[in-house]
């Protein structure tokens, strides 16, 4: 059987893609994260063999570069099932882009989760029976909770393109930002057009000018549920920036594009971004000063819990806090709670004043 892909999808917000490839009398669902750069990652997990299993490795098959039917041991069908129908085949992405399933109408078929990795675990199948490198054994929705995820997933993708997710989302986080900030005064669309919908909000009140991202939220974040036992408190959030008018003169264009440029992160490198996180700051003419910004989440740091819940997930607000490459390098040898420490008294650490935030003396 020569290759071909029977069913491909592509992730809305990035060139990640899926598709369903038939070759070697079998079936694989592939994942291609990043597929055009140096760091591409390429995930693959068997999903059906067409025909009667080997009882071993199909190393022919692997020597060959082909894709390898299941052992008999770990196939649910060892003499084979019957071949899969394009029309029926869908794939869903789940809500972070790093996973995606593969169902057959309404029935779950194979899903490539976000901790799922080209070695011991490659991604669940339905037809598989116990663990093997190929695939996992799906199980049961009693038995197994990415049913659940799948099941989330589905509803969001029908929300986001048939429902009014995306402006209930808009307004309730305008609100929260003028109730607390005063009514904005600009509102910038950064998305070009593209998925998901993304602006900047602006405040000005007395010499303060504040942004705001509207849209980072609405994507759950790849790869935080393979950090914390918590996801739902980490894996939305917002940035926010406050600047002196001064600065805001200087610089308005440059901020803006900072800003909407660090809001990608997640998805250009397919990881996360958090409270203590620290990004470069290349603003320029500050950024031989302050090479770098750290992170800092509001409600933990500065008692300001502005969104609330999305989806039942906690929605974070990271302020985007400028440092000296002296502060950067204090933060990296003793750590982030020792750096805060030394944050000086009767100062607003959020507000980006050309200031330094931090009394660290020069070794």
């Amino acid at each position: 059987m020569d290759k071909k892909i029977i069913c491909s999808a592509y992730f809305p917000k990035t060139d990640t893609h899926a598709l369903l490839q038939e070759e070697n009398n079998c079936v694989y669902l592939y994942m291609y994260i990043r597929p055009d750069r140096p760091d591409a990652e390429i995930r693959a997990s068997w999903v059906r063999n067409y025909i009667e299993a080997k009882d071993g490795v199909d190393m022919k098959a692997i020597n060959a570069g082909a894709q390898p039917r299941m052992p008999r041991k770990a196939c649910r069908h060892p003499r084979g099932a019957a071949a899969l129908k394009p029309e029926n085949l869908r794939l869903v992405f789940l809500e972070d882009g790093d996973g995606v399933a593969l169902k057959d109408k309404d029935s779950l078929l194979a899903v490539i989760p976000g901790w799922a990795s080209s070695g011991e675990f490659t991604g669940y199948a339905r037809d598989a029976v116990g663990t093997s490198p190929f695939a996992w054994e799906l199980g049961s929705r009693e038995e197994n909770d990415i049913y659940d995820v799948v099941e989330r997933a589905e509803e969001y993708w029908k929300d986001m393109i048939e429902g009014d997710a995306w402006a209930v989302y808009r307004d309730r986080h305008i609100e929260a930002i003028d109730k607390k900030y005063g009514p904005h005064s600009e509102y910038l669309a950064v998305d070009n057009g593209a998925f998901p919908p993304k602006a900047i909000v602006i405040c000005e009140k007395e010499d303060v000018t504040y942004l705001f991202t509207l849209g980072v939220g609405i994507l759950a974040m790849p790869t935080v549920e393979m950090c914390t036992q918590n996801p739902q408190d980490m894996r939305r959030t917002e940035l926010a920036m406050a600047v002196s008018s001064e600065v805001w003169k200087e610089s308005r264009d440059s901020l803006i594009a900072y800003i909407a440029g660090i809001s990608d992160i997640p998805w250009n490198y397919t990881t996360f971004i958090g409270d203590g996180h620290t990004v470069l700051y290349d603003v320029k003419p500050y950024d031989e000063h302050f090479t770098n910004a750290i992170l800092l989440e509001g409600g933990t740091h500065f008692k300001d819990d502005l969104y609330g819940t999305f989806r039942n997930d906690r929605m974070n607000n990271l302020w985007i806090v400028p440092i000296t490459k002296l502060e950067q390098a204090y933060a990296e040898e003793n750590g982030n709670d020792a750096l805060m420490s030394k944050a000086r008294e009767g100062i607003d650490m959020r507000l980006f004043d050309k200031e330094d935030k931090f009394s660290i003396k020069k070794k």
